[in-house]
């Protein structure tokens, strides 16, 4: 416990914490300040604690152990600054929240002791708001993030009882890059790890609910008049500009931090696009989203509109922009 901590999001400040509480009791008792009495249960761990286990460290070690127990607990708040400082900090610096859910850079650490993985990852989750990772899960996203790519259930390293485990003083190493796709996780954890080690921890609401399939999608003389679509804004008009052959590597995380791409197609004349999954793969900047466009998950949940029948000789080019809108927040 701190004077100050974050639990999702929020502040909590806890003041008086360095104080004795005796100190505490005299200031109320001279100044006439109301305050309750203690009501932890003598049951309860913290009542037992208390009652039980202080009172005997004070009869084995004398009067002054809980002062050396106080100092113990100060040094270990040091400590925990200093690991944060030179050992996880570089790497919660990576952490960063977009649009379509929360980013990590996990590559440059990847190689790091399981200690700093379970503690990072633990981290991860109450940022994100997302469950704590079972060992096991934990496991698969090593196996993955060190190149194993039929790395699966618990690792060796993260099961110390393992027959095969390696010594705790031992470092893992990486058998090659990461294995980049999506990974079964935990109920509430939709990740993809990419290539260079990227985990992107996708929020809910892109996914719920999908658009309908084969929906209608006007085209539009000039952009500016979007249609809803389940999460999502799609707008379709007419543009000769093409530039979807330029090659851009950061597609991936531009969709990820703004929630939009964009794409052209080719198609009749005053017909109206349909949405359908199956197309996600055929148009580009789409398929410069790496394996993402693989997987049904996405497929599922991204509008795509193309025409609904096989181009004809007589066409014109067609802009296609999809927009991600977050539902508004809980009061």
């Amino acid at each position: 416990m701190r004077d100050r901590s974050v639990t999702q999001g929020v502040t909590v400040a806890r003041p008086l914490l360095p104080l004795e509480k005796e100190d505490v009791y005299a200031v109320a008792h001279a100044c006439g300040v109301p305050y309750f009495k203690d009501s932890t249960p003598s049951w309860s761990t913290r009542g037992r604690l208390r009652n039980e286990l202080l009172p005997l460290l004070r009869d084995v070690y004398g009067a002054g152990c809980p002062r050396h127990v106080l100092r113990l607990a100060l040094d270990s708040d040091s400590v925990r600054d200093l690991a944060d400082s030179r050992i996880f900090g570089s790497f919660r610096a990576t952490v960063t929240t977009h649009t379509l859910g929360t980013r990590a850079e996990l590559g440059a650490h990847r190689d790091e002791s399981d200690f700093f993985w379970k503690t990072s990852m633990r981290d991860l989750a109450t940022r994100s708001g997302r469950g704590q990772l079972s060992a096991k899960a934990l496991g698969v996203l090593l196996a993955r993030l060190r190149g194993d790519a039929g790395g699966g259930g618990t690792s060796n390293a993260i099961s110390p009882r393992s027959p095969s485990a390696p010594s705790p003083r031992s470092r893992p190493k990486s058998k090659g890059p990461p294995v980049a796709g999506w990974l079964e996780l935990k109920k509430g954890w939709r990740a993809y790890l990419s290539a260079a080690g990227v985990l992107y921890l996708f929020d809910d609401a892109p996914f719920d609910p999908p658009p309908d399939e084969g929906a209608s999608v006007r085209v539009d003389q000039a952009r500016g008049d979007p249609q809803r679509l389940g999460h999502w804004d799609v707008e379709a008009f007419y543009d000769s500009d093409d530039d979807d052959d330029a090659p851009d590597g950061a597609a991936l995380d531009r969709f990820f931090a703004t929630g939009a791409f964009t794409y052209a197609v080719d198609a009749p004349p005053g017909e109206a696009l349909r949405l359908a999954s199956s197309g996600l793969r055929k148009y580009k900047p789409i398929q410069r989203l790496d394996d993402l466009t693989k997987s049904p998950k996405l497929r599922g949940a991204v509008p795509v509109a193309a025409p609904p029948s096989k181009p004809k000789a007589d066409v014109v080019r067609v802009r296609v922009t999809a927009t991600f809108v977050p539902p508004p927040k809980a009061a």
